[in-house]
């Protein structure tokens, strides 16, 4: 899935629901809001199905929400146009929509401890005759432990930990309810591992690796506000 052409843009901004499509990354500060971007390369061994080693991309727009000083919820989503490689003569419209939350439970020596839960799904939509859907969803759970450090004002974040990680997908015709290809990750168990700063208080780059079966990365750009920034 190379070509990805933006048409419409979900952001479903509710700071009291819990959402996130593995939007993973550190416990935000108290009434902190980050709106961005994230890329996200998926590698895994399916099964039962041929081929069993599958890959594929989901960009999106997120939001994240500091709730309380421990609490953090983020939300997730986008509509799109693309174009799968395996398919060249389908085009598919994409709906990605998913959601999660961070809770930080402790601080030990300046080193943060927190555990996460996220939830997503991917239909794509097939526009040609074939009618020949494509639906696919994750949840992501596991523990972070997180360290940040300041210079000249500027915040770097490093963060990782264990990770239970679980895909799932279903190839079918939409009104043929009784055939589908049905495939499940092999592999559940691996772990997360990522970086982020904190530029002039505003601007959030970072990026992380999920390892379940294989190294998968995701990158992202947000911006952030806080009210005592103001």
């Amino acid at each position: 899935m190379k070509t990805v052409l933006p048409l419409v843009v979900l952001l479903l901004v509710t700071a009291w629901v819990g959402a996130s499509a593995q939007v993973i990354g550190p416990v935000l500060p108290k009434s902190s809001l980050e709106v961005g971007y994230t890329y996200k390369w998926f590698h895994r061994d399916m099964e039962p199905n041929q081929p069993v080693e599958k890959e594929w991309e989901v960009a999106s727009f997120f939001v994240r929400y500091g709730g309380t000083s421990r609490l953090t919820l983020s939300l997730e989503g986008g509509l799109w146009n693309v174009e799968h490689d395996d398919f060249p003569d389908m085009e598919f419209r994409r709906y990605a929509l998913g959601g999660g939350m961070g809770v930080r439970f402790l601080e030990v020596a300046g080193i943060g401890l927190s555990a996460f839960g996220h939830y997503n799904e991917v239909l794509d939509y097939d526009l040609s005759p074939y009618d020949f859907h494509k639906r696919t969803w994750g949840l992501n759970l596991g523990f972070l432990a997180e360290w940040s450090m300041t210079w000249k004002e500027q915040v770097l974040g490093v963060w990782g930990g264990p990770a239970y990680t679980l895909d799932e997908s279903k190839n079918h015709a939409w009104n043929v309810r009784t055939f589908a290809y049905e495939d499940e990750s092999a592999t559940e168990l691996g772990f997360v591992v990522g970086v982020n700063a904190v530029l002039w208080g505003r601007i959030v780059p970072s990026a992380h690796v999920v390892f379940a079966d294989y190294f998968q990365a995701r990158i992202g750009i947000a911006g952030r506000w806080a009210p005592e920034e103001e």
